[in-house]
């Protein structure tokens, strides 16, 4: 019997991953076109604020092992660490300025 391609495995994951967002992005919509919102969240604020510091030293630790190791695959997974560093601020910036001036920014 013949293993499981990869594109197999990923289509699967694929397939959650769309119902996630279609999820997600239908919720927001109707918070959005009802003119309701999350709370600010003290708890998420501290998640994002930590994870900045956090994914840039994945991020680095990553670049590290993948040039030692010749891994482009690694060094592209470092990207994403990047990107969610970088997401993480928004968020922050965000939470902060919902803080700051409440529902203005809702």
């Amino acid at each position: 019997m013949a293993a499981p391609r990869g594109d197999d495995v990923h289509g699967h994951a694929s397939v959650k991953q769309h119902g996630l967002m279609a999820y997600v992005t239908a919720v927001a919509a109707s918070q959005l076109w009802n003119g309701t919102g999350e709370e600010f969240s003290w708890p998420g604020f501290i998640v994002a604020l930590v994870a900045i510091p956090a994914m840039r030293y994945l991020a680095q630790r990553k670049i590290a092992i993948a040039e030692k190791i010749g891994s482009r695959a690694l060094r592209a997974d470092a990207m994403e660490a990047v990107t969610c560093g970088w997401l993480s601020l928004v968020v922050v910036v965000s939470l902060a300025a919902q803080w700051l001036l409440g529902h203005v920014v809702d």
